[in-house]
């Protein structure tokens, strides 16, 4: 998190965007591998019915 908040700091957004996919490719890769599209719809904005 410490190079996130300098590229932010120093305005660096494209590095502060890598950093943030990078967390979310971590995250993404605990997740139970069933249960990643609808965590993808779910970012996209898509309304995903879990029942």
């Amino acid at each position: 998190m410490a190079t996130l908040s300098k590229a932010i700091r120093e305005e660096r957004w494209q590095v502060a965007a890598y950093c943030i996919l990078l967390a979310l490719v971590n995250a993404v890769e605990q997740v139970p591998q069933e249960a990643v599209p609808a965590l993808l719809e779910t970012l996209a904005g898509e309304k995903h019915d879990l029942s």
